[in-house]
């Protein structure tokens, strides 16, 4: 949440790559803390607290994506491309929270619905690191690699230690990294430059 706020201060003039960035990092953060509090206070899959919990939860987690598809649409395409994937996506959240409210909760709809968007994002930065050489967005790809090793770890169960760091805080401390550089992607000058370029 911290480096949303600080991606906010440096919205001038206004951009909207940086704004797009703001609000997925909203949505990480949101998302963390969500899944943290079920996950660590409100085992219990019965009890109401965790039923509003986890659907806020996967709820936070299409908002986090999104706000991907934002963020990768303001770097490759142009302004009514990139107007026609954000609204698209947003038709696509309305369609995911109502199936997350009132259909099926399980994180395998969430998987299948942000999935498409982290791939997006990861592209965009790439190709704009290509067309650009931007440390920016080099910082981005570096971000959204980390973010699938992230979770290939948590996937596969790697961990350093069964008991003391287990997989899922091996998990987090690399995904604690990407988001660092997913952050960084925001700072020095705008990667939006690609899109002149291409």
């Amino acid at each position: 949440m911290l480096f949303a706020v600080l991606t906010s201060r440096a919205l001038v003039p206004p951009d909207p790559f940086r704004r797009a960035l703001g609000l997925f990092l909203v949505g990480f953060a949101l998302t963390a803390f969500l899944g943290g509090t079920v996950h660590g206070f409100f085992p219990d899959e019965n009890a109401l607290a965790y039923q509003v919990l986890w659907r806020a939860t996967l709820l936070a987690l299409g908002f986090t994506a999104l706000a991907g598809w934002w963020m990768g649409s303001s770097l490759v395409l142009s302004g009514g491309a990139a107007r026609v994937v954000t609204l698209l996506a947003l038709a696509a959240f309305v369609v995911y929270a109502a199936v997350i409210l009132f259909v099926a909760q399980t994180f395998l709809v969430a998987v299948i619905h942000y999935l498409p968007a982290t791939v997006f994002v990861l592209i965009a930065f790439a190709v704009t690191f290509a067309r650009t050489r931007a440390k920016p967005a080099l910082h981005g790809t570096i971000g959204l690699v980390l973010t699938f090793v992230a979770a290939g770890i948590q996937t596969a169960g790697v961990g350093i230690h069964p008991v003391y760091f287990d997989h899922n805080a091996l998990y987090h401390v690399v995904q604690g990294v990407a988001i660092v550089f997913i952050y960084l992607s925001g700072r020095g000058a705008p990667p939006l430059a690609a899109r002149q370029a291409g």
